[in-house]
């Protein structure tokens, strides 16, 4: 099976990312064919649907990528750092880039950090998400 992990912080080096390359490591112990995309080293421009905008090539290099990753993904994994009280921007607007073609029918898990118990808020928001987008939110 194949794996796609979208990193949701903003931050290079951040706990998230030490948190979904952990878990990368778990997978593949398993046996499991997991990628990472990072939304921080891969940054992707603001969704436009007026199509007044051109995204710069190295958007649009970093777009296709990941709809070509998601595409062929069993699974998913989202990690997100607590953004007040909610999931980051960046992968808000990663997942408006994507469709429920993407995660129809197919399991996501999800992760987050910050201090305390306030780590489970953003991922009561990234369930909504996931059921919308007509993934299978796996029970954290």
């Amino acid at each position: 099976m194949k794996g796609l992990i979208i990193i949701g912080s903003a931050k290079m080096g951040s706990h998230t990312n030490a948190l979904a390359h952990y878990l990368k490591g778990h997978f593949e112990d398993q046996y499991f064919e997991v990628e990472i995309f990072d939304l921080a080293e891969h940054p992707i421009h603001q969704l436009d649907v007026s199509g007044v905008s051109s995204p710069s090539e190295v958007y649009k290099n970093n777009l296709t990528l990941l709809q070509t990753k998601a595409r062929n993904a069993d699974f998913f994994v989202f990690g997100t750092p607590n953004y007040h009280g909610s999931y980051s921007g960046i992968l808000k607007n990663a997942l408006d880039h994507l469709t429920m073609d993407d995660f129809k029918m197919k399991p996501v898990g999800l992760i987050g950090n910050s201090g305390g118990i306030v780590s489970s808020e953003p991922l009561s928001h990234l369930r909504l998400i996931v059921r919308s987008l007509l993934g299978i939110a796996v029970p954290t």
